[in-house]
């Protein structure tokens, strides 16, 4: 399968480099937005291993997500493409991911 990262998720990934960058450093940032990048392109292969996101379930687009760190990497899969559409931290109100993945 084809794996896609939507705008949207390269733009939350390029704000949390801007984080980890500003908290630690960039070598850091970009160390862990690698690994988010690196767990996202591995849904190639066994795309549904995913947990469905009940939170956006109401969306009707049967969102999934897989882990890296405290990251929700929010994913939906369409024909033979799979299309990252968010990248969420735990740490956030669920509410957002709605708006965010509409």
């Amino acid at each position: 399968m084809e794996v896609v990262i939507t705008t949207n998720a390269q733009f939350r990934l390029a704000e949390i480099h801007k984080h980890y960058s500003e908290e630690a450093t960039p070598e850091k940032a970009t160390e862990i937005v690698n690994q988010i990048i690196d767990r996202a392109l591995s849904l190639d292969k066994l795309a549904n291993r995913g947990r469905i996101d009940e939170d956006l379930k109401s969306l009707g687009k049967s969102h999934r997500y897989i882990l890296e760190r405290h990251y929700k990497i929010i994913y939906r899969v369409e024909d033979k493409t799979v299309y990252v559409t968010d990248v969420f931290s735990n740490w956030q109100h669920p509410d957002k991911k709605i708006k965010r993945n509409r």
